[in-house]
């Protein structure tokens, strides 16, 4: 018995589950977890339409329960992100127990824990899943699911939907913006297997996108020369405890599995609804079997049905599970954080303990910016005629990021605002970046959200601050959004930092002691090259001249990257005097520096700071900047051109 509900009724067929899960687990299914049911909608292939409790009729409980817990799947990667940020904070406060403290809603009791509850929360969440997600298809079982479904390739494509899915997927060479459902054959049992074949499918395109929208991307990954392939070749287990790993995907797409299967289906369950009635059961018959048998052969763990209750209880009375809304929220600051990973950053704390307060919380500084760059959660800031509804003469985003002074609205300078819907509201997002952005003049204001948003809601932002405002959507964990909001917030503070440098006058150029590249593996090799031009001389340093810190110019290249997530530094031992100019050269060429993502990091003795490669231009070279040691100036270029000299 649990809470005086008998297992046999928990169980008893997929709706009980449910209903289940929406008493036990607290779902608002109409606003915050929305987003939950849809998403559970497509992982089993229903339709969009209807109450999902009516849906479920032909969905067996084994499965309802995976789909489950892959929509959950997110949050436990959160809490992932969220347990190294706090394990951060409290290593280096010499605190090795921290308390935290969650109090973003007034409404709701404040949620205090410290390290070791919160390991063991995080413990249990992914044991769960691990336990749920552990289906294991390997080469073999997932092309013989392919083989299965095999049609000839001749045939000609009638659904308009498949057949954009697959002029996207081929001719684009891109993962398809949205989303392709299966087709029936009419026969039920038939049908609910190709059920379960369409959510394997769904999970591996999903997957897979995640590692970018261009679909070389995954298959670079999974090709990488220094790698062996002695793992993913084996047929051995191709997914780890809580996804699919990156070679296994890459190798299987670069057979165009995903259109071969999405083809083959769609053909197959076509070809059969179209026979006689006796033909069409015989094939239906051969073709279920077939499936059945395939799915047989992929290893799952098995789980006793009382142990399967024990499973949801112990997730369901998870602290952090009836704080999930809390926890988006605050896991978005380790995003901000890691976009200023290269940075000093100080977590700051109150007695021990590490606060998320809606009457706002100094929660980190960044000292080596100039001036100091501070994280405040919910400041509040006064706002004449708000416009959304709800603000009363002030706004109070989620986070802002501020320099001195602080309480001054003109200091912001990147501003978060945090949501959780389905389906986005015009007006209420609208109206939020417009407040905000009115509010806090000289920031650049984000607008995030867990699910899909239309970019069109920009057009309702007013016309005079609509240059300051983005919205992003489906950030979540490990997504292509979380990488372009990083990408934001860095080119944000590049923005506000460079503008003060350019100004800047060194002491002495002494103070600079390294510039350095970095990028990651969309591109394989970038080159980092230094030209200084003096009265008399002109020196290059670069892959073919590395310099020397022993005799002149004395400066030097540490190494030369040609197979990506490359870092590349420059040193200076000493300076002449002359022009020193910094350029970044795309040697190998796969894609546009306009989309590397590269960044180039100048360190001195007193601050560092980042430039962001341009996101538009054309050209082989990115001109960096020039440092003049004859005036103590430089000059900030940041531009993609032909040719930087």
């Amino acid at each position: 018995m649990y809470d005086n509900i008998e297992t046999s009724e928990i169980l008893k067929n997929a709706a009980s589950v449910w209903k289940y899960l929406r008493k036990q687990g607290g779902l608002s299914t109409k606003t915050y977890d929305a987003d939950l049911v849809e998403e559970l909608k497509f992982k089993l292939t229903l339709s969009s339409q209807g109450n999902l409790e009516d849906l479920l009729e032909n969905i067996n409980t084994e499965d309802f329960v995976r789909a489950f817990f892959q929509t959950v799947q997110p949050y436990a990667e959160m809490m992932s992100d969220l347990l190294r940020m706090f394990e951060t904070a409290g290593a280096k406060q010499t605190n090795k127990n921290l308390a935290i403290s969650f109090n973003f809603n007034q409404n709701h009791p404040e949620l205090k824990f410290d390290l070791s509850h919160f390991r063991s929360w995080l413990e249990t969440w992914e044991r769960v899943l691990g336990i749920y997600l552990a289906n294991q298809w390997n080469y073999d079982t997932i092309w013989k699911l392919n083989s299965a479904l095999h049609e000839s390739n001749d045939e000609d494509v009638n659904n308009s939907d498949l057949k954009g899915w697959l002029n996207q997927y081929i001719k684009e060479g891109t993962w398809p913006d949205f989303q392709l459902h299966a087709l029936i054959s009419g026969e039920s049992d038939l049908d609910k297997i190709l059920t379960r074949v369409w959510q394997v499918w769904n999970e591996v395109v999903a997957e897979s996108s995640k590692y970018g929208r261009e679909r070389r991307i995954l298959r670079e990954m999974a090709f990488k020369p220094q790698e062996s392939s002695s793992n993913t070749d084996s047929g051995s287990l191709q997914k780890n405890q809580l996804g699919w790993v990156p070679e296994f995907l890459g190798r299987i797409d670069s057979d165009h599995w995903a259109a071969s299967l999405a083809k083959g289906a769609y053909l197959k369950a076509e070809r059969i609804s179209k026979l006689p009635s006796e033909a069409r059961l015989e094939e239906a018959a051969k073709l279920r079997n077939k499936l059945e048998d395939i799915f047989k052969a992929v290893s799952k763990v098995e789980v006793q049905r009382d142990t399967l209750v024990q499973h949801l209880q112990e997730f369901l009375q998870l602290p952090l599970w009836k704080h999930r809304y809390e926890l988006y929220s605050i896991w978005i600051v380790t995003q901000i954080l890691d976009a200023l990973k290269s940075h000093s950053i100080r977590i700051h704390q109150v007695n021990g303990t590490l606060k998320f307060s809606f009457s706002g919380t100094h929660f980190a500084t960044v000292d080596n910016f100039e001036p100091r760059l501070h994280i405040w959660t919910e400041l509040r800031s006064p706002l004449e005629n708000p416009i959304g509804e709800g603000r009363k003469q002030s706004i109070q985003p989620d986070y802002s990021l501020v320099i001195d002074p602080v309480t001054s609205p003109e200091s912001s300078v990147f501003v978060v605002e945090c949501k959780q819907y389905l389906r986005a509201s015009s007006k209420n997002f609208s109206a939020a970046l417009s407040d905000y952005a009115r509010g806090r003049p000289n920031a650049h204001i984000v607008l995030v959200n867990y699910s899909s948003v239309n970019q069109n809601i920009l057009n309702r932002v007013d016309a005079t601050v609509r240059d300051r405002t983005s919205l992003i959507g489906m950030m979540r964990p490990g997504s292509i959004s979380a990488q372009e909001f990083k990408t934001l917030v860095q080119q944000s503070l590049t923005k506000t930092y460079v503008h003060r440098s350019t100004r800047h006058t060194f002491s002495s150029f002494a103070e600079i002691e390294s510039i350095t590249l970095n990028w990651g593996n969309i591109l394989r090799d970038l080159d980092l090259h230094l030209r200084i031009d003096t009265s008399s001389d002109t020196y290059n340093v670069c892959y073919s001249n590395k310099g020397n810190k022993t005799t002149k110019p004395w400066a030097y290249l540490n190494e030369d990257i040609q197979s990506g997530d490359g870092t590349e530094t420059i040193k200076m031992a000493q300076w002449v005097k002359g022009k020193y100019h910094f350029a970044v050269r795309n040697y190998s060429g796969e894609t546009p520096l306009s989309s590397c993502g590269a960044t180039i990091t100048i360190t001195s003795s007193k601050q560092r700071l980042k430039l962001q490669c341009p996101d538009d231009g054309e050209g082989k070279w990115w001109s960096v900047l020039i440092l003049d040691s004859n005036t103590n100036q430089f000059e900030v270029i940041n531009k993609i051109v032909e040719s930087p000299w």
